[in-house]
C-alpha cells in the first residue's frame, strides 16, 4: 500500500535548514518581488562562512529528498 503523507511547504523548510546547518550552509527564500528572484531563484543555498550562493534555482521537493530532509512516503502540501 503507498500511502502518502503530507507535509507543509514550511515543515519542509525547517527540516532543510537543520539538515544544512551541520555543513555551514542555509536554505534562503527569496520574496517574489524582489528584484533578485531571476538571479538566484525562489530558494537558493548560501554558505555562511562566506555568504556566497553555493545552489540557485533550487527546487524545494527534490533538494529536500535529495538531502534526507523528505521521505519517499512525503509530499508537500500544496
Amino acid at each position: 500500500m503507498n500511502k502518502k503523507v503530507y507535509v507543509s511547504e514550511r515543515a519542509v523548510i525547517s527540516r532543510v535548514k537543520r539538515a544544512l546547518v551541520a555543513d555551514e550552509k542555509i536554505l534562503c527564500i527569496c520574496r517574489e518581488n524582489s528584484r533578485w528572484i531571476l538571479d538566484v531563484g525562489r530558494y537558493y543555498v548560501t554558505d555562511l562562512r562566506t555568504s556566497a550562493v553555493i545552489q540557485k534555482d533550487i527546487h524545494l521537493e527534490k533538494y529536500a529528498r535529495k538531502i534526507g530532509a523528505l521521505k519517499k512516503y512525503e509530499i508537500i502540501k500544496d
